[in-house]
Parts: structure tokens; C-alpha cells; sequence
């Protein structure tokens, strides 16, 4: 009997780390994209989410989804509608699982599509965690689509221009390194 419980172990340990290739697999080859898969981490996300000053009403959207992480954890603390934009069919599907294993069909709605093409008229906070050229491929449509008030959490990388927005920088100390997180408040537009 114990060599089947071993035999059965070691067949386990052998799915986890062919997953494990798989996934840093994954990882390596989306750095061919303008934006790659690169989870957050739950301390970042948390600091994110302290940094958009979110309000009963509001309506949050997260550009390049990844798995749900940010989308979950805002739904999980906020009673608000939480959007999720996803490229990625492997990505999307994962997310897609998530939501039905945490049960958050009501208020988290995960979308297939480009965020390049998704509408942010109606959305109070965009979450985003993208590479300085995601960032410029979209900052015509924050400019024009976002309502004054909007806010843009950025992790990492900051909008190239910051003429309609109102910026300040939270540090995250990294070791010797020093990343941020940039926090935008869409401005007014002057008649």
C-alpha cells in the first residue's frame, strides 16, 4: 500500500512542476507583447487599492486582467461593479474559473477583448499594470474618455503626459530599488 501512496505522490509532484514550466513558459514568451503577463503582488495590490479612494458607486475596471488578482481583491473589499479586461484566451479562462470557484459573478465581470477598444466613459478607477508603451498605445483614450474625477492607478510605469491629470507617487521600497505606484485624477478640462 505505501508504494502506491508513493508512486501516487511522485506523479503529483510531477504534475506540479510540468505546471510550473508551463506557467514561467507562459511568462517568458508574453514579454513578446507590448504587455506582458506579470502577476501582481498582493502587497502591491492592496497599496493599489488604498491609493484609488474607492467609493460606494463607483465603477472599476482593470486593463490587461492577468488572472483577476486586482479585480477580486477591490470585489472582495468593495461593494462596487469591478471589470476585468482581458486579451489573453489562457488568461481570460483562468480568470473566468476564479470568479466561479470565488463565487463573485454579481459584481466582477471578466471580459475578453483589447482594452484598446473596451469603453471608459462610465468607469470612475482604472487599475493597470502595463509597460510604458501599453501606456502610450492607450493615453489618447484616457485623455478623452475618462470624466474628470476618474482616477488611473498605475503600477510601475507613469502616463508619458500628465497635462489632463493631477499625478503623485506612491514609493515601494524594493530592496535597494525603489518602484511606484503613480496615482492620476483625470482634471477638468478648461473651456
Amino acid at each position: 500500500m505505501l508504494i502506491y501512496f508513493l508512486i501516487f505522490l511522485q506523479f503529483i509532484l510531477l504534475l506540479i512542476g510540468i505546471g510550473f514550466v508551463l506557467y514561467i513558459g507562459f511568462i517568458m514568451i508574453s514579454f513578446k507583447n507590448t504587455v506582458p503577463y506579470v502577476p501582481t503582488a498582493k502587497k502591491v495590490i492592496q497599496k493599489m487599492i488604498a491609493a484609488a479612494h474607492i467609493q460606494e458607486g463607483d465603477k472599476a475596471v482593470d486593463l490587461g486582467s492577468g488572472t483577476g488578482r486586482i479585480i477580486f481583491a477591490v470585489a472582495k473589499k468593495y461593494p462596487i461593479e469591478v471589470i476585468g479586461v482581458e486579451y489573453s484566451c489562457l488568461l481570460y479562462f483562468a480568470s473566468k474559473i476564479k470568479s466561479v470557484l470565488k463565487r463573485k459573478k454579481g459584481k466582477v465581470k471578466i471580459i475578453r477583448a483589447d482594452f484598446n477598444h473596451y469603453p471608459l466613459k462610465n468607469v470612475n478607477v482604472v487599475f493597470c499594470f502595463l509597460t510604458l508603451e501599453g501606456l502610450s498605445d492607450i493615453q489618447n483614450k484616457l485623455n478623452l474618455e475618462l470624466m474628470p474625477g476618474a482616477r488611473i492607478i498605475s503600477y510601475l510605469f507613469p502616463l508619458k503626459k500628465k497635462d489632463e491629470f493631477q499625478e503623485y507617487k506612491i514609493p515601494m521600497p524594493d530592496g535597494k530599488k525603489v518602484k511606484y505606484i503613480f496615482v492620476y485624477t483625470k482634471l477638468a478640462r478648461n473651456a
